[in-house]
């Protein structure tokens, strides 16, 4: 068939002579993908044939196996034309069964690090023995990987697990890796840390599943700072012990990272809050922080105010979760205004206590905010409101201002008339603009009297004619000359 391109086999009974047939076609197949789910157990011969087959395809590039019972042979077999099999095949998905010997995981480990296009190995819920990864060891300066995503439990001994860290580490071409769900000995993060400086890992995302030991969670923080490359790390519902953000404080000068996204649960105490705060700001490279559904204790907030200065961050994206105090609100406010890079604050559906927008408005002139996104969250108070509505306007550096499903429209139309014509922003962007007359005066009354406002998008735009009318009457004192996009959803 000159254009098929995949071939999914679910739990279908194929007997030996489909595979021995397919031995002798497959250098003529244009098959890039095959999804190989359960089904029965086939002879040696007809696995060999599997193997040879997928060897010579020319334009494979995706195996996919999951719970398929592979005997020893494939594993061999697959050893013995690895660099053939390598030529095209660029990923490979493994779920659930493995059930093979010591010597063939060993033999399965070698032709992964010998095929010379494999970019990602994907491991999910298998049980491989420790022959594999201490095979994996020895093989891994030749590998080609990429990418390594592995998912689920992992049961190993201790020795396997180093193997595997010194593997990750000594991998030349490793960019990312990918743990979810993985129980991993503390021995994995100890050997990590005295290979750390040799990896060339540009991100780690861990998901789920950390439980380890004080001085493992240690070692885990310093060999992240001391990877030379790694940029960007992702931490998602993780429960990492205080350990690990003590040695992040000790070692974060060290650290190359730009990127730290923190989804999930973080239940640490004070004093670790604060550890984590500290080394935050004082990594060098450090560009952007995202705090997603994070309940972080007041004292995150309360050392964030006195190490501000310090941070070279540039972008902070704070979605949900945030329960502290007024005191707490009060001090991430002022924070946010003394961080010498800060360009860009990002707000979805927080809880920000009044006290956050009062504070905000007596440190707002000395904040070097470029654009602020500002969605969802509750009501907040009159006071509050205008106070937020005069830091915006003293912002000495806001150019982009968006507003979705937040506050109630009319009120910071109003709001922000009260000083319009000291405005820098070059753009407002607004969702679910106004429903009232007086709402539309006075979103008229901004337009015209903003000096450097260039784009204006109303999103869901329900506006009475006096926006227009308004604006008709102040047109002849405008400064606005940009674009005016008025949308509706259907």
């Amino acid at each position: 068939m000159p254009n098929l391109k995949t071939l999914e086999l679910g739990k279908v009974k194929k007997a030996d002579g489909f595979f021995l047939a397919l031995k002798t076609s497959a250098s003529e197949a244009r098959l890039e993908s095959i999804i190989h789910f359960g089904g029965p157990s086939i002879s040696a011969a007809a696995l060999h044939a599997y193997a040879q087959s997928i060897s010579t395809m020319p334009n494979l590039r995706d195996l996919k196996l999951k719970n398929v019972i592979i005997a020893d042979n494939i594993s061999v077999s697959i050893t013995t034309s690895a660099s053939a099999f390598g030529l095209w095949l660029e990923l490979i998905k493994h779920y659930g069964r493995l059930d093979i010997s010591a010597a063939a995981s060993e033999a399965y480990a070698k032709s992964i690090c010998t095929m010379p296009n494999l970019k990602t190995l994907e491991l999910k819920e298998v049980n491989i023995p420790d022959g594999f990864f201490l095979a994996l060891k020895t093989s891994a300066s030749e590998a080609r990987l990429e990418l390594i995503k592995h998912y689920g439990r992992l049961d190993i001994s201790a020795a396997a697990s180093e193997a595997y860290a010194k593997s990750i580490c000594t991998m030349p071409n490793l960019k990312t890796l990918e743990l979810k769900e993985v129980n991993i000995p503390d021995g994995f993060f100890l050997a990590l840390k005295t290979s750390a400086s040799e990896a060339r890992l540009e991100s780690i995302k861990h998901s789920g599943g950390l439980d380890i030991s004080a001085a493992a969670s240690e070692a885990y923080a310093k060999s992240i700072c001391t990877m030379p490359n790694l940029k960007t790390l992702e931490l998602k519902k993780v429960n990492i012990p205080d350990g690990f953000f003590l040695a992040l404080k000790t070692s974060a000068s060290e650290a190359r990272l730009e990127s730290i996204k923190h989804s999930g649960g973080l239940d640490i105490s004070a004093t670790t809050s604060e550890a984590y705060v500290k080394g935050i700001c004082t990594m060098p490279n450090l560009k952007t922080l995202e705090l997603e559904n994070v309940n972080i204790a007041d004292g995150f907030f309360l050392a964030l105010k006195t190490s501000a200065s310090e941070a070279r961050l540039e972008s902070i994206k704070h979605s949900g979760g945030l329960d502290i105090s007024a005191t707490a609100s009060e001090a991430y406010a002022k924070s946010i205004c003394t961080m010498p890079n800060l360009k860009t604050l990002e707000l979805e559906n927080v809880n920000i206590a009044d006290g956050f927008f009062l504070a905000l408005k007596t440190s707002a002139s000395e904040a070097r905010l470029e654009s602020i996104i500002h969605f969802g969250g509750p009501s907040i108070s009159t006071a509050a409101l205008q106070a937020y509505a005069q830091s915006i306007s003293t912002m000495p550096n806001l150019r982009d201002l968006k507003l979705r499903n937040v506050i109630k429209a009319d009120d910071i139309y109003i709001s922000l008339t009260t000083s319009p014509s000291t405005f820098g922003l070059w753009g407002l962007s607004m969702k679910l603009a106004t429903n009232s007359i007086v709402g539309s005066r006075a979103l008229a009354d901004i337009v015209c009297t903003m000096p450097n406002l260039r784009t204006l998008e109303l999103n869901d735009a329900r506006i009475t004619d006096d926006f227009y009318l308004t604006l008709a009457e102040l047109a002849s004192r405008t400064r606005y000359h940009g674009r005016l996009l008025t949308t509706e959803s259907d």
